[in-house]
């Protein structure tokens, strides 16, 4: 089921840019956009680079996170979300710890704008071949 694009407007404040009036995303709606469309920063590796920024800061909040995608309805956001910190995060945070209860059954590509060629069985993501080695060696 698709969100209609009036229902994805939350998680944002309005402030003002000039005389003009502008909605601005909070920094976890930020995270869940992106994980939702990678393009939009230029592919996973940059969503990475922002996730790991947005846990180390004081607005983190993963619970709200989960909630935001939950509200967004893409199952493909709890697969990336779940690779990333399998493959790149030493501890899981407590929120993440049934992360694969929340994704659905068929297979998603991590990247859609890379090739994904390698299969992560327990995340059901195609990946490419970095994400695949990296994930394999942590494991």
């Amino acid at each position: 089921m698709t969100i209609p694009k009036e229902d994805r407007l939350f998680g944002t404040k309005t402030i003002w840019y000039g005389s003009k009036k502008v909605r601005v995303s909070d920094p976890t709606k930020t995270i869940v956009d992106i994980l939702d469309d990678p393009k939009l920063v230029g592919g996973m590796s940059v969503v990475y680079d922002i996730f790991r920024e947005y846990t180390e800061t004081k607005h983190r909040d993963f619970k709200i996170l989960l909630n935001y995608a939950d509200r967004i309805n893409n199952k493909t956001i709890f697969k990336r979300l779940g690779i990333m910190i399998d493959t790149k995060l030493d501890d899981i945070p407590v929120e993440f710890r049934n992360l694969n209860e929340r994704l659905s059954s068929g297979y998603s590509n991590f990247d859609p704008a890379t090739e994904c060629k390698f299969i992560v069985e327990k995340w059901k993501l195609k990946v490419p071949a970095s994400w695949k080695k990296e994930y394999d060696r942590k494991k």
